[in-house]
């Protein structure tokens, strides 16, 4: 099936160029013509890069409520490691308590993984920040741009995995 497709682009390949060099030498012009082609790309379901040494370090050291959280934060992250969301979705998300959740993020702080900012507009909302040094929701080449740009910044971007 595969091998018929690829005959198939093969022959609309010469053909497109045979009948563009035949125009050329319709009108006294010498043209040479390549056909460049491609397979169409498949769609990639999303996903988030969690490194392996980070993940080792949470699965070792984080308490088991701090580990569900960070899950569930990863999972509904956008990308560039962003999140607005308030204290109440996640605890209904996980079912959990408003005491469990906060101290999982209290843990997460503590830990450099995630960074907490107010939400300029839903005083109920915090904008809750990954870092990228552990998990990367995007591509390698956004997240060292990412990385640079906070390093200029002067934040904080270190995890102690020891």
């Amino acid at each position: 099936m595969a091998n018929d497709k690829l005959n198939k682009m093969k022959e609309v390949a010469d053909y497109i160029e045979s009948g563009i060099e035949e125009f050329g030498r319709d009108e006294n012009m010498r043209l040479e013509v390549t056909t460049i082609w491609k397979y169409k790309k498949t769609k990639v379901p999303e996903f988030a890069m969690v490194f392996l040494y980070f993940s080792d370090y949470a699965s070792k050291h984080f308490k088991p409520v701090t580990c569900k959280l960070l899950f569930q934060i990863i999972s509904m992250a956008q990308m560039q490691n962003f999140l607005t969301i308030d204290i109440q979705t996640f605890c209904e998300k996980l079912q959990m308590s408003r005491a469990s959740v906060q101290r999982g993020l209290k843990e997460l702080i503590e830990n450099n993984i995630i960074i907490i900012v107010a939400n300029r507009n839903d005083r109920r909302r915090n904008d809750y920040f990954i870092n990228p040094l552990g998990v990367w929701r995007g591509n390698g080449h956004q997240r060292n741009q990412f990385i640079d740009k906070l390093k200029k910044e002067g934040n904080q971007l270190e995890i102690d995995l020891r």
